[in-house]
């Protein structure tokens, strides 16, 4: 995991250490303690690269490593919440537990993690939005290539089946069924990577590698009921008779502060619909009904909209619309974060980038009913108004 979340960061590097202006999303009450200390922000970054690194260890050096990765880490999501991707997320929750606890008992909840992963995943697409909207969508390489056209209706019926397997799958890996459990994770990793790849809709990179990761881990984590061998247990520091029999217990208040830990991260995705919690925290990955933003100018104007937005303005009747999940990922390499506070202030920021008084909208869109798709809009009209939101 650390190898992959090195090069993950490596390939989003401009969210993790800008060379030139930038917007930054500091958890709302940081902005100016965010502004007032920048050279913390740095000190946050090599201490988590260097704790990623020494991570890679074993024993004693490694779970240390783990304690500075997760330590600075979470600093430095507090300085900049766009940083707070799915991969880095997972990457501090389960530095978190390598820290406090030996192997032995860590395991348990490493796989814990990967259920509630897929479970939450898969519950983020059983919705109108997804079958309608995003999983047609994805499954567009396929469905592009039949020698005949479906309809709305039969590509909603083809999409739904895509999270109903994730979660079968998922409750395979919590009933003892770990090949069938497996089987489903494998082909699920492939498909994505076959969809997502450079030759189909060409997503980010850090996409195809976290696919990768996962698809690695769940063959170390779910390929049998125990794995870890004795050798691999000692090495953590922990005491094992002949037989393999772990005879030191992990120290209760780390476990339990685990314990309460992970808990929080199976049950606060349940309220990301609610809006008490974000999307990628939430497993919500690839799910329609997230929060959405829409920038737009009119077309008329297209030579006095700044030239970082030029190449991603699409047409769209009279009107030039700015792709921020394009703009986003080659500016970053990572797509925008899906939570209004962000959208609010990313507007602001494109707002204050664009001349005085140019006529620009920003449209800002709830997250999507799950029955209709239906969502709200919110319309700002000008730059002015824009900056002031």
């Amino acid at each position: 995991m650390y190898c992959f979340t090195l090069a993950m960061m490596a390939m989003s590097w401009p969210i993790w250490h800008a060379s030139g202006p930038i917007p930054r999303f500091p958890v709302i009450g940081l902005e100016s303690f965010a502004a007032r200390n920048a050279s913390i922000d740095s000190i946050a970054l090599i201490s988590c690269l260097a704790g990623l690194v020494l991570g890679l260890t074993k024993g004693r050096a490694g779970r240390f490593g783990a304690s500075i990765a997760a330590v600075s880490g979470l600093l430095l999501i507090l300085i900049d919440q766009n940083r707070l991707q799915a991969w880095f997320y997972q990457t501090l929750v389960l530095s978190s537990v390598y820290a406090l606890l030996p192997a032995s008992s860590a395991i348990g909840f490493v796989r814990f993690f990967a259920v509630a992963l897929y479970f939450h995943s898969a519950l983020s697409k059983l919705d109108w939005s997804f079958s309608h909207s995003m999983g047609p969508y994805l499954l567009s390489p396929i469905l592009s290539r039949l020698p005949f056209a479906l309809d709305a209706r039969t590509q909603a019926g083809v999409a739904l089946p895509l999270p109903i397997g994730e979660m079968a799958f998922a409750l395979a890996l919590t009933c003892g069924l770990w090949r069938i459990g497996l089987a489903g994770a494998t082909i699920m990793h492939v498909g994505l990577m076959a969809l997502l790849g450079p030759w189909a809709l060409d997503h980010s990179g850090n996409v195809l590698l976290w696919n990768v990761s996962m698809l690695i881990q769940a063959w170390i984590l779910f390929r049998s009921p125990l794995s870890q061998t004795k050798s691999e247990i000692v090495a953590e520091g922990a005491q094992a008779d002949d037989s393999g029999k772990i005879m030191s217990e992990p120290p209760p208040a780390a476990l339990g502060v685990v314990q309460l830990g992970l808990l929080a991260v199976a049950l606060l995705p349940f309220f990301e619909r609610a809006g008490l919690w974000d999307p990628w925290p939430s497993f919500a990955l690839y799910a329609g009904h997230v929060e959405q933003l829409r920038i737009d100018w009119p077309a008329e104007l297209r030579g006095e909209i700044p030239a970082e937005f030029q190449p991603f303005l699409k047409q769209d009747n009279d009107d030039l619309v700015l792709d921020l999940t394009l703009w986003s990922r080659a500016r970053f390499g990572v797509p925008p974060y899906p939570a209004s506070r962000i959208h609010r202030r990313l507007a602001a920021w494109i707002a204050a980038a664009c001349p005085e008084g140019i006529p620009m909208r920003a449209t800002f869109l709830s997250k999507a009913n799950w029955r209709t798709g239906s969502r709200d809009e919110r319309t700002l009209s000008s730059t002015q108004a824009i900056r002031n939101r």
